[in-house]
């Protein structure tokens, strides 16, 4: 189960021109977006801001938890075998890492309330912490204005460097927004 905290509420254009303004500032037009390389900037660049590297051994969480965001520490922890995947470009690697820096940029800033729900009262996608920061993810890797919605996943996971589940997702989004037909992902 995804723990997620109720935050500010962010719709996904918001998340997309957040995204977009990162790739403008640090000039990035490639495709495939340096996310290790631009972590390392950040890392340098923001004080409030460091990642380490735990050895897998030693990550205090499951094994289904590859990194995460501590506000309290304000550090982001990602597992060492989830570091060494993303340099080597594997595309669930990657979006991790760029799903913990959203949680850096979008609510490290935020006090998040901590509220217990129920199945009656769900925390509103764009409130949730967890919502943001996939979206954010999927925007920063896989820009929508970039992307033609008859682009197969396996071509849009192959250049942005993402899983194809990624793309899928997606491209399911961006065929919906863009009032196409959306494929079966089943």
């Amino acid at each position: 189960m995804e723990m997620t905290f109720e935050v500010a509420p962010c719709s996904r254009k918001d998340l997309r021109s957040i995204a977009k303004m990162i790739r403008k500032k640090l000039k990035i037009r490639k495709k495939h977006f340096p996310i290790v390389e631009v972590l390392d900037l950040i890392a340098d660049r923001i004080e409030q801001f460091r990642y380490e590297i735990v050895e897998d051994a030693q990550f205090p969480f499951s094994y289904d938890t590859h990194a995460y965001w501590d506000p309290c520490e304000k550090a982001m922890k990602i597992r060492e075998s989830v570091y060494n995947g993303a340099c080597e470009g594997k595309g669930r690697d990657r979006m991790t890492i760029a799903h913990e820096l959203g949680h850096f940029l979008l609510h490290s800033h935020q006090t998040p309330k901590m509220c217990r729900t129920v199945a009656s009262k769900e925390i509103p996608a764009y409130k949730s912490s967890e919502w943001q920061a996939k979206a954010f993810a999927a925007e920063l890797l896989m820009p929508y204005d970039k992307i033609k919605a008859d682009t197969t996943p396996a071509s849009l996971a192959k250049a942005y460097g993402v899983s194809e589940e990624a793309a899928m997702v997606q491209l399911s989004i961006i065929r919906k927004e863009k009032g196409e037909k959306v494929m079966d992902i089943a």
